[in-house]
């Protein structure tokens, strides 16, 4: 197995949380210090009118976010190739930072 993978699914967000770049870019960061993830670089792009695409890349692989504030969802990819617990405790810090109403998140062992 070369790592674990999260797949988070966020549904009824807070418009405010996902519509701009700084908010996002902290949350993100948030999750990735609260679960001991190491960050090399990070990539955020800002939509117009609103709607954030971000990838903060780990020396254990990468975390991304994409935002759709007029859907009021959030798509959160998180993969980890220092086993499976880094990846757990970042998919639950993900469901906890963000305000939603309903999530969904699938493990996949790669």
């Amino acid at each position: 197995m070369a790592g674990t993978h999260a797949l988070i699914n966020l549904y009824g967000c807070r418009e405010t949380e996902i519509s701009r770049i700084k908010e996002v870019k902290k949350k993100l960061y948030e999750i990735v210090n609260a679960s001991s993830l190491k960050p090399l670089s990070h990539k955020f792009h800002q939509f117009k009118p609103s709607g954030v695409t971000g990838i903060i890349l780990l020396s254990e692989s990468h975390i991304s976010i994409h935002t759709w504030p007029e859907k009021k969802f959030a798509a959160i990819d998180i993969f980890s190739c220092s086993g499976k617990n880094k990846a757990k405790k970042a998919s639950e810090m993900a469901i906890k930072c963000f305000a939603h109403k309903k999530s969904s998140r699938k493990i996949v062992k790669r």
